[in-house]
C-alpha cells in the first residue's frame, strides 16, 4: 500500500528571540495521512511548537516544511485553514454561545465574511456534530457543557471545515476518565476513517493505544519516530523522562506504561 505524507520536516529548526538553545532542533520526519500520529515529549521538549511549526504559525530558522503535497510556506492562509482543522489547548469561550454556533464557526474558512450558511454549509455542520456527539446540546449554551461535551464540540466544530487533517493540542487536558477515553475513541475512529490526526498529550499509556505512530522528542531534538512498540519501549522512556517504566499487556495486546516506585 502506498502511504502519502501529510507533512514532511526536512530539517527544521524553530529558534525563539532570546533562547539559548533551538525549541526545535534539525528535526526530519514524515506524518502519514490518514493516521493517528501522537507527538509525545518532557515538558519543555518542544512538541507545541512542533506544532505551530506544522501550521505556519512559527517561522523556521532553518529547514523545510511540506503539507499535502505543497510547500507550506506557499500555502493560503485562508486555504489551509479549510485543510486543516486545530483544537488548540486550554481554549474557553468568554462569550455567550449556542453548541451549534461554535460549531457553525468552523466554516468561515468557506463562507469568508459576507456569505451566509448554505445548504451545504449546514449538512457539514449537522454532520460534524453527529460524529462527535453533540446534535442533542445544539440549542445549550457552550458554558453549560461537560468538559468532555465541551471538547467534543471544539473538535466539531473543526471538522465542519471538512479538513484532510485535525492538529490538536493537549485536547484532553482536564478532562475525567471517561470524557477522556470518549474524546480519544472518537479521534482513533476519525483516523480510521481517513482523516490525518496529529496530536500533542503527556499520557504515554494513551500514545501506546491510541496511536498510529509516535513521535518522541526531548529537548528539541526528535528521539524516535514509528510505531508506539518500537519507540516506547522501558528503557527509552526512562533516558527521555527520567523515570523507569513497565510495560503491561491488556487484552487487546496495546502496551500499558506504568511507573515504577
Amino acid at each position: 500500500m502506498t502511504m502519502t505524507a501529510a507533512w514532511t520536516c526536512d530539517r527544521i529548526t524553530v529558534r525563539y528571540p532570546g533562547s539559548r538553545a533551538p525549541a526545535v532542533d534539525d528535526v526530519s520526519l514524515a506524518i502519514v495521512e490518514g493516521t493517528c500520529t501522537i507527538i509525545l515529549g518532557p515538558n519543555g521538549s518542544g512538541k507545541s511548537t512542533l506544532l505551530r511549526a506544522l501550521l505556519g504559525r512559527v517561522p523556521l530558522a532553518s529547514g523545510t516544511i511540506t503539507c499535502l503535497g505543497a510547500p507550506l510556506a506557499s500555502w493560503p492562509r485562508a486555504a489551509l485553514a479549510r485543510a486543516v482543522g486545530v483544537v488548540p489547548q486550554g481554549e474557553h469561550e468568554t462569550f455567550p454561545i449556542t453548541t451549534r454556533a461554535l460549531v457553525a464557526m468552523g466554516r468561515y474558512p468557506h463562507l469568508g465574511p459576507w456569505r451566509r450558511e448554505g445548504a451545504e454549509d449546514m449538512a457539514a455542520i449537522d454532520n460534524a456534530m453527529a460524529r462527535c456527539d453533540v446534535t442533542q446540546f445544539a440549542e445549550r449554551m457552550v458554558d453549560t457543557l461537560s468538559g468532555g461535551e465541551g471538547q467534543r464540540t471544539r473538535i466539531a466544530r473543526a471538522l465542519a471545515q471538512e479538513p484532510r487533517a485535525l492538529v490538536l493540542d493537549e485536547p484532553t487536558a482536564s478532562l475525567d476518565l471517561k470524557h477522556e477515553m470518549e474524546v480519544l475513541a472518537l479521534l482513533r475512529s476519525l483516523a480510521a476513517s481517513g482523516t490525518t490526526i496529529v496530536l500533542v498529550t503527556h499520557n504515554l499509556s494513551v500514545a501506546a493505544q491510541y496511536a498510529d505512530r509516535v513521535v518522541l522528542l526531548d529537548h528539541g531534538s526528535l528521539i524516535a519516530e514509528g510505531p508506539p512498540a518500537a519507540v516506547l519501549s522501558p528503557s527509552r522512556v526512562r533516558e527521555v523522562f527520567g523515570w523507569p517504566v513497565e510495560l503491561i499487556h491488556g487484552e487487546t495486546g496495546a502496551p500499558y506504561i506504568v511507573p515504577v516506585r
